[in-house]
């Protein structure tokens, strides 16, 4: 019995383990992405700053402009 409960703890906390390790991988991911969608917005509000300075209605943006935004 004791041996059982042994290779089952084994199991328990190597499964855990693996598990925190894939947490921390994707705590890591969500961060970059965080940081990637920071730099996007940045990038879009510079593009509507330029247009609006160009003196363009932001309503009656380019086609190309929509598929950032959206």
């Amino acid at each position: 019995m004791q041996v059982d409960e042994k290779v089952r703890a084994d199991k328990w906390k190597a499964t855990t383990s693996k598990l925190q390790r894939r947490v921390s991988e994707l705590e890591a991911v969500v961060q970059e992405l965080e940081e990637k969608n920071r730099e996007l917005s940045d990038e879009v509000e510079f593009i509507k700053e330029c247009h609006s300075k160009q003196g363009g209605d932001y309503d009656r943006r380019p086609k190309t402009y929509e598929r950032l935004l959206d």
